[in-house]
């Protein structure tokens, strides 16, 4: 494959959706104890990874599932997205009771705090956040985060979760998968992605899904080099006809827009400086396709859903 001549678009769909903000917001028992019920299992040994965490956040109205992964013994990094359906979650706020790690082997744990939110969310942003556990995770090991870039088709592989339905407890339960997908240089949507030291990653012929959010995508190092924050769909119906065979239906999105670690300054430090700046998206499109969209207000739908 090309990349130049890769024809991807993208739609972004999340874990839960950008910049869900009720105007009353009141968490029940109910939702709560949903979140707090769930499991994450590991059915195939070798798919699985002992720090991987499916997020769970009781919310005004359900319960919103996010991936997410540990960086020290009880810090975990996921999307700053799946903080956003809870309009207290600001930087150092509590999340006690709302936020809920799993980990297989039936280990849980509570969150504490917000500690770093990139306070940005869109297809074209850094997103990124921290959450501070209550009790710290000693029996499994952190994962190893990389200060470099994805390069051109290099192979990533993707831990993510597939939930489930429990009958027995209402709650969505997770299993450990794992995936393999190939960084993707100058795609359509994004022409300035051609840098390993661009802040943002795209990954082709990846059958990502809702609740994917967060999910570490593991170079050919053995490190996490970017994480999971969307993916491409057909739910946009302003899509060129022409481009519809790129895309997938259903809620599965085989292209993955992603974070790279070695963009994110709060958890790499200094070396992140030397990354390069993210471009508007619009600006990046051919006149071609953005001639369709004239006055269909695509540009804040790409940049704030």
């Amino acid at each position: 494959m090309n990349p130049a001549k890769t024809l991807f678009l993208f739609a972004i769909v999340i874990g839960s959706g950008y910049a869900r903000m009720p105007a009353a917001f009141a968490v029940g028992a109910h939702q709560v104890q949903l979140a707090h019920d769930a499991k994450l299992s590991c059915v195939n040994g070798g798919e699985c990874e002992p720090a991987l965490a499916m997020i769970s956040v009781a919310t005004d109205d359900g319960v919103d599932r996010c991936t997410g992964f540990l960086i020290s013994d009880h810090e975990i990094l996921t999307n700053d997205h799946c903080l956003n359906s809870i309009p207290v979650f600001k930087h150092g706020a509590s999340c006690n009771g709302l936020v809920f790690a799993h980990f297989s082997g039936g280990v849980e744990r509570n969150c504490k705090r917000v500690s770093i939110r990139s306070g940005q969310t869109g297809i074209n942003s850094k997103d990124y956040a921290v959450i501070e556990l209550d009790q710290a995770v000693r029996d499994r090991s952190p994962m190893p985060l990389s200060k470099r870039g994805f390069n051109a088709n290099e192979v990533g592989v993707i831990h993510r979760v597939q939930v489930t339905k429990n009958p027995q407890t209402g709650a969505d339960d997770g299993v450990q998968a794992r995936l393999t997908c190939k960084a993707t240089f100058n795609t359509i949507l994004d022409v300035s992605i051609s840098s390993s030291r661009d802040p943002l990653m795209t990954f082709g012929d990846c059958a990502i899904q809702s609740g994917n959010s967060g999910s570490p995508i593991i170079n050919e190092d053995g490190e996490v080099g970017a994480m999971v924050q969307g993916f491409l769909s057909t739910s946009d119906q302003n899509f060129p006809l022409l481009l519809q065979p790129y895309l997938l239906e259903g809620r599965y999105g085989p292209v993955t827009m992603t974070t790279q670690i070695a963009c994110m300054k709060e958890i790499v430090g200094g070396s992140a400086d030397s990354c390069n700046e993210i471009k508007p998206v619009v600006a990046l499109w051919p006149a071609i396709y953005m001639s369709r969209y004239h006055g269909s207000g695509i540009n804040a739908r790409l940049q704030a859903e």
